[in-house]
């Protein structure tokens, strides 16, 4: 089975927010993207962990210039504002 949840601007906490795919009896894996309003200069990169039925999305950010990127940090809600999360989840 394959389903699709998506949610915008998503209150992170510690850069991590769950999203409960109820239709599945368990998610095997999970896949992120994101969409919105540009955000010149940053560039962001996702990680999931799969539990029963949750998905847990840790989005991770980094800032770039012309100069020289940033470390990477967890992101914060104020990251994603605007920004829409899809997240993709397959399982039975």
């Amino acid at each position: 089975m394959i389903d699709v949840k998506k949610t915008n601007g998503p209150t992170l906490v510690g850069g991590a927010f769950d999203i409960v795919f109820g239709e599945m009896e368990k998610v095997e894996n999970a896949i992120v993207y994101l969409e919105g309003p540009g955000l010149d200069n940053t560039t962001f990169d996702t990680k999931t962990s799969v539990s029963g039925q949750t998905v847990t999305v840790t989005i991770m950010k980094c800032t770039t210039t012309a100069v020289s990127p940033t470390a990477w940090a967890v992101a914060t809600t104020g990251n994603v504002a605007g920004q829409d999360v899809v997240v993709i989840a397959t399982g039975i």
